[in-house]
């Protein structure tokens, strides 16, 4: 299991989950931010459910996020097919170029 804290490219990778394989298979429960980042993802895991956890929610723990950033945990082998599928992906179309500009500009407000 990986657990990655994201800026805006949380988007980019967990809409690349879906077009890897895993529709429907992105959760967002309420916890604590060591819960979204550990253990919802070890709920799931020990089901037998590939799920990736979306988090940060959390207010106490928001102080260790910086603005924009949420936290994206994926199974490994979820983390393996968005890999192998990466080139196939929007990632690397000229849709994913704009979003790109809106991150950098947003990093420019914000840094």
């Amino acid at each position: 299991m990986i657990a990655r804290i994201f800026s805006p490219w949380s988007n980019g990778f967990s809409s690349h989950g879906k077009y890897s394989q895993y529709i429907g298979d992105y959760v967002s429960p309420w916890g604590a931010g060591c819960g979204s980042i550990v253990v919802w993802p070890l709920h799931y895991l020990v089901k037998g459910q590939n799920k990736a956890v979306i988090g940060g929610w959390d207010p106490s723990a928001r102080k260790f996020f910086k603005t924009d950033e949420l936290s994206f945990t994926v199974p490994f082998q979820m983390f393996k097919d968005m890999i192998h599928h990466y080139d196939e992906s929007f990632l690397t179309t000229k849709a994913w170029k704009i979003v790109q500009k809106k991150i950098a500009r947003s990093n420019q407000v914000w840094a």
